[in-house]
């Protein structure tokens, strides 16, 4: 889907270097691979890293440097590079591909470094000044991983309408959910909130990737 920005690739591994395409039209920011055959690793691809890292989705661990993952080749308009990890491209195996591109006002998938203002590294619950990123709408869905090993928090905006965004899942754990006053999501982009939040997705000088969505796409919008 060209408009919306993603693209999901059903494809058989070969073990060898290679590419599939995806027909986006642009080049992708970020990408999910997972096995589908049997028991294997989510595989992250996200600009923020760049084409010689990947992620695990499942894991906490910071970004793995290897070609066996993309090549070491960037994306282009047309398609994704990989290399020989099974969990990417094993021979014969089963694998689906999610894969998105930046589109004005519905997606971003960005990188930003970590701040706190005014040296607020205590504050009370939600009221902490970290960092604030830009996304050009108000997010209905967040992803957010530390290139580090830490907690990768999702939120979204229907079990949390409200700020400050609270209910956190952790998509590498089977933990249920959890809360505290990490974030808040805002008309144009989204703000780290408080001191535990602060360590997760706002810790100084720590770079972090994100997948966004938004609640209200500007771009396609019928309102009036």
């Amino acid at each position: 889907n060209t408009t919306a920005g993603i693209s999901i690739v059903g494809y058989t591994g070969t073990n060898g270097t290679g590419t599939i395409g995806h027909s986006l039209g642009v080049t992708p920011q970020a990408y999910l691979v997972k096995r589908r055959d049997n028991a294997s690793d989510w595989r992250i691809y996200h600009q923020g890293m760049g084409p010689t890292k990947a992620m695990k989705l499942n894991e906490n661990g910071g970004p793995a440097t290897n070609s066996v993952y993309w090549n070491d080749t960037a994306p282009t308009s047309t398609t994704v590079s990989l290399g020989t990890d099974t969990d990417l491209n094993g021979s014969t195996d089963k694998y689906v591909a999610f894969i998105f591109s930046n589109v004005e006002g519905f997606s971003k998938f960005g990188l930003y470094t970590g701040v706190i203002k005014d040296n607020d590294t205590s504050p009370s619950h939600g009221n902490g000044d970290g960092t604030y990123v830009y996304t050009g709408f108000r997010p209905a869905f967040l992803i957010v991983k530390k290139l580090a090993n830490e907690f990768m928090p999702m939120f979204d905006s229907k079990r949390d309408p409200d700020n400050v965004c609270e209910a956190r899942l952790f998509p590498a754990y089977n933990y249920a959910e959890s809360v505290e006053g990490v974030v808040d999501f805002l008309s144009n982009g989204f703000k780290a909130r408080n001191g535990g939040g602060q360590s997760i997705i706002s810790s100084p000088g720590t770079e972090y990737i994100y997948f966004a969505f938004a609640e209200s796409p500007f771009k396609n919008s019928r309102a009036r």
